[in-house]
């Protein structure tokens, strides 16, 4: 299901999410405006290194316009939970992720990607 989701990665590339997590990754949904969003990433970051799996955390758009895809790039900048593959999910996508896969609400995890 998470390859019909393009993500732009943090070197621009346009990528299916899928490629970035493999067969059986986890995938946290969170926005920058979202006050448990960091705590979250935060616990997902320290239990990264032993995983089995990879974890992306995945930002969603909160505007239609996309120009938190800048803010985002330039908080990223400072490479907080460096465990981590990071993407950025547009607007359009959300809003369809959010019916297929059924959330309202951030963080979500969506695992066996």
């Amino acid at each position: 299901m998470l390859a019909t989701y393009d993500v732009v990665d943090l070197e621009g590339a346009v990528r299916p999410l899928a490629d970035l997590c493999g067969p059986s990754g986890i995938v946290d949904f969170w926005t920058m405006r979202c006050a448990r969003c960091p705590a979250a990433l935060t616990q997902l970051d320290r239990e990264a290194p032993g995983a089995p799996t990879t974890i992306v955390a995945c930002v969603l758009s909160t505007r239609p316009s996309n120009e938190d895809f800048d803010e985002w790039l330039d908080f990223m900048d400072d490479r907080p939970w460096p465990n981590l593959v990071h993407a950025f999910m547009d607007f359009e996508t959300k809003e369809r992720a959010k019916r297929e896969l059924g959330f309202s609400h951030v963080p979500f995890q969506a695992k066996n990607c």
